[in-house]
């Protein structure tokens, strides 16, 4: 085989396995219902993939006064066609009658109605 048609047939590989590669982008936004004049709280964000890789990535931990809001940002970058994310928002807070901390984790909607909760398609951004 010629070299020029080994560099071409290169390039078209390596075309063909970045061509669908590109970053998916989340953001989740809300407030946070505590009665308290204080609260202490961390905001994760766990995902699950193919690869069975699961975890929670760490917000900045907050200390605030009323009014308790939070603002997540969270990308990654698909190879696939058809991969989907397993997407889980969680809030580690202290709102609770003795102080101490206490998990919440929940599953956002799709926002594409398919009813399949905690399940984003790659289009859904």
């Amino acid at each position: 085989m010629k070299s020029s048609s080994l560099l071409l047939l290169v390039a078209l590989l390596l075309h063909c396995f970045h061509a669908d590669s590109y970053p998916v982008y989340y953001h989740f936004w809300g407030k946070i219902n505590c009665p308290k004049n204080y609260l202490k709280y961390i905001v994760l964000l766990k995902e699950w993939d193919k690869s069975d890789f699961d975890y929670w990535r760490y917000g900045p931990v907050q200390e605030e006064i009323l009014s308790y809001s939070y603002d997540i940002t969270y990308s990654t970058t698909e190879h696939e066609d058809g991969d989907y994310y397993d997407l889980s928002l969680g809030i580690r807070h202290t709102c609770t009658s003795d102080g101490s901390e206490k998990l919440y984790e929940f599953l956002p909607k799709p926002q594409d109605g398919s009813g399949y909760i905690g399940y984003f398609n790659k289009w859904n951004k």
